[in-house]
């Protein structure tokens, strides 16, 4: 598409796996267009594209006591030290006793921040553990978005209502 935007994502490199994760509500629309894109360009027999949106939870821990935060409650703090914005660690971690974890250093809310990623039969267990943390506190997508747009971070939905 000239001028257009079909999808935002943030992409890691697992070498040899891209994981990539994008909006849920868009999770369908985008599986279908790189299988799309891979059929288009003859190399279905070379990559798999497998949609695990519904068995994977991301919970965001954001804002000026994330690292500390997150920090008291891993088994190895010295990976959340270590990343780098906008890195994913490829070591699973146990988070408030939840193993299988891994972490990605972003934020859409312009603070420093934490994508905990998970096995979603584990993600309630996580949230009720992280939720009663001190240093915790509720926000909803609603004040994650009022503060992306104040970041001027773009999201698929945004470019859709740009055109």
């Amino acid at each position: 598409l000239a001028g257009g935007a079909l999808f935002s994502h943030q992409i890691f490199d697992k070498d040899p796996i891209f994981y990539v994760v994008g909006a849920r509500d868009y999770a369908g629309h985008d599986a279908e267009w790189l299988r799309s894109r891979a059929r288009a360009l003859a190399i279905c027999d070379q990559v798999s594209i497998i949609d695990k949106s519904e068995d994977i939870d991301i919970l965001l821990l954001a804002g000026p006591q994330a690292e500390a935060t997150l920090m008291s409650v891993v088994d190895k703090p010295n990976i959340i030290s270590e990343l780098n914005f906008l890195k994913f660690s490829l070591t699973p971690i146990t988070v408030a006793g939840i193993s299988g974890v891994t972490v990605a250093r972003v934020s859409f809310t312009g603070e420093a921040g934490f994508e905990l990623h998970l096995p979603a039969s584990h993600s309630a267990h996580l949230f009720e553990a992280l939720s009663k943390l001190p240093s915790v506190q509720l926000f909803g997508s609603h004040a994650t978005n009022s503060l992306r747009l104040e970041k001027g971070f773009k999201v698929k939905g945004d470019l859709d209502y740009a055109r």
